[in-house]
């Protein structure tokens, strides 16, 4: 297994407070995400970020709100047991094979940037 880090850049326009903008990653994610750090830079701590798949079946695998920090985030999800019920206590890594998405809102005018290391088989 190897990773790899992969970028997208959003754009913010707008007024202080309530600029928003989308961004994609630059090239498609395919592999576990292990680990997704947001920097925020000149950013309020107003600042909202939504991360999802963009092709169909969508998917939402983070969602942040009000970050005052650049932070690394480590999303997991619930695992199922053979009925298709929550396992509780059991968590894994999310699969992504698609580009992803960032959604910003409540921000100022300028960039937020997101890195998100994928865990890849065959190096």
């Amino acid at each position: 297994m190897s990773t790899r880090t992969v970028k997208a850049v959003t754009t913010l326009t707008g007024t202080a407070g309530s600029a928003s903008g989308t961004g994609v990653s630059s090239i498609p994610v395919s592999g576990n995400i292990k680990a997704i750090k947001i920097e925020r830079t000149g950013q309020p701590g107003t600042l909202d970020v939504t991360l999802a798949t963009k092709n169909a079946p969508t998917k939402t695998f983070l969602t942040i709100t009000n970050i005052a920090a650049d932070t690394w985030y480590y999303p997991r999800e619930d695992c199922q047991n053979l009925t298709g019920g929550v396992s509780a206590g059991n968590h894994d890594t999310i699969p992504i094979d698609d580009y992803f998405g960032v959604t910003c809102a409540q921000g100022d005018a300028g960039t937020v940037t997101v890195y998100v290391l994928v865990e890849v088989s065959g190096g």
